[in-house]
């Protein structure tokens, strides 16, 4: 009999089934493709690369140490203001992708209700999100509720300049149409980038690849600090996204 719908048990089982099998196929080709980077084993490198990566790394997280050090008084106001104006935490984690795919936990001061994604789940903030709480609206405007991240660059898993780290959910939307977008993946996530101070925190994928692999190409500590120094004069005098 045609145009008959099926319904019950095995219609509903069917429809989990392709859901699951749809999953698992976008994870392995995440894998497959992450596999193909340009990621040496650093067994593999010569003594003059490591050395400078060595040098690279530590540069970064002396910045970021001196950094913390100086702002920590300002810090603990923040800390503050937050616990008094929402319930929740002080700070907020979040799971990002990291150089090689890498999964680690973005460290941000909170700026959303509790809960934020409970009912919507994985979705990026708009400009007038009704998530984001009163002192929340200041630390985003000001950018202050980035500085919590340079504990990542401290344990080594972000650095101070390079590609914007992406939650996975992110790179599974987009793997299909721009597999090419994984490339970003080669060098440790900043905190900042050539993307942020080009563009803006709306920026299409294929932009921000195109940002990132100008980067990485010609990637320096002297680029990084024209970056940082770009970054914080963005940020000091409010012009544009930072």
């Amino acid at each position: 009999m045609q145009g008959v719908i099926r319904t019950g048990f095995p219609f509903i089982m069917g429809i989990l089934r392709n859901t699951i099998t749809q999953v698992v196929d976008i994870r392995a080709e995440r894998e497959r493709i992450i596999e193909t980077l340009d990621i040496r084993s650093p067994l593999k490198k010569a003594f003059s690369v490591k050395l400078a990566n060595y040098v690279y790394n530590f540069v970064h997280q002396l910045m970021a140490f001196l950094f913390l050090l100086f702002v920590s008084p300002i810090l603990l106001v923040v800390a503050i203001a937050i616990k008094l104006d929402s319930r929740g935490p002080v700070f907020f984690r979040q799971e990002r992708m990291g150089r090689g795919g890498h999964i680690f936990k973005i460290v941000k001061f909170r700026t959303m209700v509790s809960d934020a994604e409970k009912e919507t789940g994985p979705v990026l903030a708009s400009i007038d999100d009704d998530r984001v709480t009163r002192v929340g609206r200041i630390l985003r405007h000001l950018r202050i509720d980035e500085i919590p991240q340079m504990w990542n660059v401290l344990t080594g898993e972000m650095a101070l300049a390079g590609p914007r780290p992406e939650r996975p959910e992110i790179y599974d939307g987009i793997i299909m149409d721009m597999p090419e977008f994984f490339k970003r993946l080669e060098v440790k996530p900043g905190i900042t980038g050539l993307a942020q101070i080009r563009g803006g925190y709306h920026t299409e994928p294929k932009d921000k690849l195109r940002y990132d692999l100008l980067y990485i190409r010609r990637r320096s500590i002297l680029l990084d600090l024209k970056i940082i120094a770009i970054t914080a004069y963005i940020c000091l005098f409010r012009k544009g996204a930072c």
